[in-house]
C-alpha cells in the first residue's frame, strides 16, 4: 500500500514541475511579446540594446553613423546640449575622419592615447576645459583623442576603438568602465 502513494506523490511532483515550466514559458513569450509590440515601454538604456535606435534615443548633438550606430555629429561648435542642471556646450572635431565627430580639442600630431568610455569620458554635463581627458592632456603635456560618446558600451567602444582609436597608431589606450 505504501507504493501507490509513493508514485502518486511522483506524478503530482512531476505534474507540479510541468505546471511550473510552462507558466515559465508562457510569462517570457507575453514579456517578449509586449517588447515587440510596445517598445516604447523598455526603457530607453536597455531598448538600444535591442532594437535599431530611432530618433528619440539620440542625444542632442549625436547623429546615425553607419558603422558604430551613432556617434557625435561632425563639425560641431558650441552645441546646446540640455543637461539635469542647465546645459553645456560641445564642440567636435573630425580628428582627420569626415563622417565622425568627437569631443575633443584636435590632434597637434599622432596622439600618445586614445580614450574610450561613454558618458565619463565624454564629460557630459561639463565644459571641454574642465573635462578630465584635456586635465591630463594639460597636466602630461601629451595629446590625448577623447573618443567617449554619451550612452556607448564596451560593444559600441570596441567599434570605436577598431574604426577610429587603432588607425591612430596610439601608444596607449585608456578604456574607462
Amino acid at each position: 500500500m505504501a507504493q501507490p502513494g509513493i508514485s502518486s506523490k511522483k506524478i503530482s511532483c512531476g505534474a507540479a514541475m510541468l505546471l511550473i515550466l510552462v507558466s515559465i514559458l508562457v510569462s517570457l513569450l507575453l514579456i517578449e511579446a509586449v517588447v515587440f509590440l510596445q517598445p516604447a515601454l523598455v526603457p530607453r538604456l536597455v531598448r538600444s540594446s535591442y532594437f535599431q535606435p530611432g530618433p528619440e534615443d539620440y542625444s542632442p548633438g549625436t547623429a546615425l553613423h553607419d558603422k558604430v550606430g551613432y556617434a557625435y555629429a561632425p563639425n560641431l561648435t558650441n552645441h546646446v546640449v540640455p543637461f539635469e542642471q542647465g546645459s553645456y556646450a560641445i564642440s567636435t572635431v573630425s580628428m582627420g575622419y569626415d563622417d565622425i565627430g568627437f569631443r575633443d580639442d584636435g590632434l597637434n600630431a599622432e596622439p600618445f592615447a586614445v580614450v574610450l568610455g561613454d558618458s565619463f569620458v565624454t564629460c557630459v554635463g561639463v565644459e571641454l576645459e574642465e573635462c578630465w581627458v584635456e586635465v591630463l592632456e594639460e597636466k602630461t603635456g601629451r595629446d590625448f583623442a577623447n573618443m567617449g560618446v554619451s550612452g556607448y558600451g564596451p560593444n559600441l567602444e570596441q567599434l570605436m576603438l577598431a574604426e577610429y582609436g587603432l588607425p591612430l597608431k596610439p601608444k596607449l589606450v585608456l578604456w574607462v568602465f
